[in-house]
């Protein structure tokens, strides 16, 4: 039934949603990711009920390599690791969503800069990574100075 689906709408989000869980379930990771690689980049709602399939079920060193880098998708993975209880899982997530929280703090000016700074601040704290901190916190400071006074 998958399979006449696909042919039918080859890239349909529901119909590509469903082949992944089909893959998913015959053990199939790569073949799962590959069909909701697409859907991914496309539908919020897609990226929600990927996110709930795979967290907790993939290795999240896999779920963030397959996931658009995003900030939003990344704080929600951080949100679904979390009462994992699997603090390597967390640090993967957590380490994604510094980087790509501090790639788009350099695209931006003045008090949103400031605002995506702080936010590596607090990401590279529970991190353990006082230095990145630091260097957030400066960037910060440079691009608003009055956010800090």
């Amino acid at each position: 039934l998958i399979n006449q689906a696909l042919r039918v709408r080859p890239r349909d989000a529901d119909v590509l949603f469903a082949a992944g869980q089909e893959a998913l379930l015959a053990g199939d990771l790569t073949g799962a990711l590959t069909r909701w690689s697409e859907p991914l980049r496309r539908s919020e709602r897609m990226r929600d009920r990927v996110l709930a399939v795979l967290v907790g079920r993939v290795p999240t060193t896999h779920v963030v390599a397959m996931l658009p880098r995003d900030e939003r998708l990344l704080r929600e993975l951080v949100g679904r690791v979390r009462p994992l209880g699997r603090p390597d899982e967390l640090h993967t997530a957590l380490t994604a969503l510094t980087e790509v929280t501090s790639d788009l703090a350099r695209m931006q000016r003045g008090a949103e800069a400031a605002r995506s700074w702080t936010k590596v601040v607090h990401y590279s704290w529970e991190l353990g990574d006082a230095p990145r901190a630091d260097a957030a916190l400066k960037a910060g400071i440079a691009a608003e100075p009055y956010n800090y006074a």
